[in-house]
């Protein structure tokens, strides 16, 4: 059974799971809510903190092109979610740093998204479950090795 309707039905799953995330979230009393690309980055950082993130870190990651991304940017830091610290030996390249208050609270919501993982697992049973977490990983393998070859084939261009 082949369906041409995944790539579609993965996105509109993505976007109906953070549009609930975005309505159910503390965060939104503090800061402006956060949209779904912005919450990617802030996911990203936090889950790096052990190393400084650049904006090519995020480009090349979350698959986000550069003007996006630095609108966003933009926008996250006018808004008190992040800084950019310029880099002591290259001027153009900026660390990317949450602002602590707004670590905080977003850590704090963990909580908010263990729960909405249980809402979204509800009378699904464990092998159904583990039948799911398989496929989605082979899924993103197999989107990380065309992203590889792309990778190398541009390398080798250049």
């Amino acid at each position: 059974m082949k369906s041409p309707h995944l790539l579609y039905e993965i996105k509109e799953l993505d976007k109906k799971i953070t549009m609930f995330l975005i309505k159910n979230n503390d965060i939104c009393h503090e800061f402006p809510p956060p949209t779904p690309t912005q919450i990617q980055i802030v996911k990203y950082i936090i889950k790096n903190n052990h190393k400084e993130i650049y904006q090519k870190d995020l480009e090349k990651n979350l698959n986000i092109t550069k003007a996006t991304l630095s609108g966003v940017l933009n926008t996250m830091e006018k808004n008190g979610i992040l800084k950019r610290i310029t880099n002591e030996s290259d001027a153009r390249s900026k660390k990317i740093v949450l602002k602590e208050d707004f670590k905080n609270v977003f850590i704090k919501n963990k909580k908010k998204l263990s729960e909405t993982e249980k809402i979204l697992i509800k009378n699904i049973n464990n092998d159904e479950l583990e039948i799911f977490t398989k496929i989605l990983n082979k899924i993103k393998e197999n989107v990380n090795n065309e992203l590889k070859e792309k990778d190398d084939l541009h390398a080798k261009i250049i």
